[in-house]
């Protein structure tokens, strides 16, 4: 199943990651008290739900019901979304370039989601 799916390779990517930070990462055991600050632990609590078991619950869900193909139209959607979420809430410039490559993104995915 997809959730099973995620909870394997996110655990697994976790532990590599923690390993490899107490190999190479100066202050890395330091870290591990846990006296990060309130900031700090949403962050994490942010990029551990939403971002990473959200995202890539939803990218399995997609594979498995769409396809490969059509599932990787995120890719090329995302990018479109945040310029839009970027403008809309914290008032980002739009600028004629990244209109090219907006309508550029959206076209690539329409041509993928043809196939």
């Amino acid at each position: 199943p997809p959730v099973q799916m995620v909870a394997i390779t996110n655990l697994l990517g976790g532990v590599m990651l923690l390993v490899l930070s107490f190999a190479f990462e100066p202050g890395a055991r330091a870290a591990m008290a846990g006296h990060w600050g309130a900031a700090a632990w949403a962050g994490w609590f942010f990029l551990l739900i939403p971002g990473s078991l959200g995202g890539t619950i939803i990218y399995f869900l997609l594979v498995r019901d769409w396809g490969v193909s059509k599932a990787g139209t995120y890719a090329f959607v995302c990018p479109v979304i945040a310029v839009g979420l970027g403008a809309a809430v914290y008032g980002e410039r739009v600028t004629i370039t990244d209109g090219l490559g907006i309508a550029l993104m959206l076209g690539a995915a329409g041509v993928a989601l043809k196939r």
